[in-house]
């Protein structure tokens, strides 16, 4: 959870409560408004919200206090999905390496079919050099989805996309979703 700090100007507290309640508190709500989320990044770097709560990364911006205490949540409570290589290496390269350590879920969107946009790129195994800097990262998810989109893990079976995962992640809980929608373990 976040690590809040006591109060360090009460006059600021006073005019939004929600600053004076116990920072055990904070932390709990915190936790609620972002359980469960999934964010796609998109190629031009645009994000699309998934699940009930669509606003979510305002709360980083209400103000300096908030945005303190609750920078590095997203990264640790929200699944990131990507669609191509491009798109997952620019992410991270734009991260700061407490966001990076921060993650949990990573998310990988596998489109069955011809690739329709030209220079997005497959997944290939420098695709997922950025995962020795994800220290706390410890789940995958794969969705494959059929259709004539943005052909990303085609080239590759799901358990060669698992293995090239685990040469950067050992340990790390890797499930999959067909395109049927039938989960399995990696």
């Amino acid at each position: 959870m976040a690590m809040v700090a006591p109060a360090e100007d009460e006059r600021k507290a006073s005019t939004f409560p929600f600053l004076r309640l116990p920072p055990e508190l904070r932390n709990k709500i915190y936790g609620l408004v972002l359980h469960h989320d999934y964010i796609e990044i998109g190629p031009y770097g645009h994000m699309s919200i998934y699940q009930p709560i669509r606003h979510v990364l305002a709360l980083l911006f209400i103000n300096r206090r908030i945005y303190a205490e609750t920078a590095l949540l997203p990264y640790r409570h929200i699944t990131f999905f990507f669609k191509c290589k491009i798109v997952i290496m620019k992410f991270f390269v734009r991260r700061s390496a407490a966001q990076r350590e921060a993650m949990r879920k990573l998310g990988l969107v596998a489109y069955q079919g011809r690739k329709m946009h030209l220079g997005s790129g497959e997944f290939t195994i420098e695709s997922f050099t950025y995962m020795k800097d994800l220290a706390n990262l410890s789940e995958a998810v794969i969705h494959e989805v059929s259709g004539l989109h943005v052909a990303s893990l085609t080239s590759m079976s799901m358990s060669g996309t698992a293995r090239m995962i685990r040469q950067w992640k050992p340990a790390i809980e890797i499930k999959v979703r067909d395109h049927r929608g039938v989960w399995k373990q990696y």
